[in-house]
């Protein structure tokens, strides 16, 4: 029995292994640092897991290392640290997913986060929630979306809207998020100072 109790500790530390090998991966892609450190408290959380692991393995080889620390501490301090793994891990993939996916709010919500963020006159309002639509040059296929949706798309509203100002002359460029054929796009368009449509970009792959 404890030779395959030893044998899950052993597989478990593997698998840590790996998933510390994931972990620093990520940390590489990282093009701003900030962003990489809650992936680098997650690798120290893992480094922290393969050695309780090699502990209590070492234990069920009988290898009584440290005896003054029993094993029943060593497990609480892995349920305690387990928990905060799982709540940065779920916490972190529910930022990835809200920048795929978008925001979650009404339609007033979004038109009234746009006005704030642009200052743009509550006069066009009706225009807020107008739709529009344009072809990617990709696909070619037609793409109908309103201003509501680009701000739940973008968590981040200045990568979704610029306000351009040159010489009292005002337009606004809008990236259009697409799922295209064989990949996710991002479409700018360019509307006037009273929101209508007028131009479009090539797209580009994000």
């Amino acid at each position: 029995m404890l030779k395959f109790e030893f044998l899950l500790v052993v597989v478990g530390a593997a698998i840590l292994l790996i998933g510390l090998y994931f972990a620093r991966s990520i940390i590489r892609l990282m093009k701003e640092k900030r962003h990489a450190r809650p992936w680098k408290f997650i690798s120290i959380l893992v480094i922290f897991f393969f050695l309780a692991y090699a502990f209590i393995g070492l234990r069920f080889a009988n290898f009584n290392l440290l005896s003054s620390l029993s094993s029943e501490t060593i497990v609480a301090y892995v349920f305690f640290f387990g928990a905060i793994f799982v709540l940065m891990v779920t916490y972190l993939n529910k930022a990835i997913f809200t920048n795929i996916f978008g925001l979650e709010m009404s339609d007033k919500e979004a038109v009234l986060k746009f006005i704030k963020f642009t200052d743009v006159p509550t006069k066009y309002y009706r225009k807020l929630l107008a739709s529009f639509s344009i072809r990617c040059d990709v696909c070619q296929h037609e793409i109908v979306y309103r201003i509501p949706d680009i701000v739940r798309s973008h968590p981040k509203l200045d990568r979704g809207a610029v306000v351009r100002d040159s010489m009292g002359n005002k337009d606004y460029i809008f990236y259009i998020r697409h799922h295209c054929t064989n990949d996710f796009r991002e479409i700018p368009v360019i509307h006037d100072a009273s929101l209508e449509y007028r131009s479009q970009s090539k797209s580009r792959i994000i």
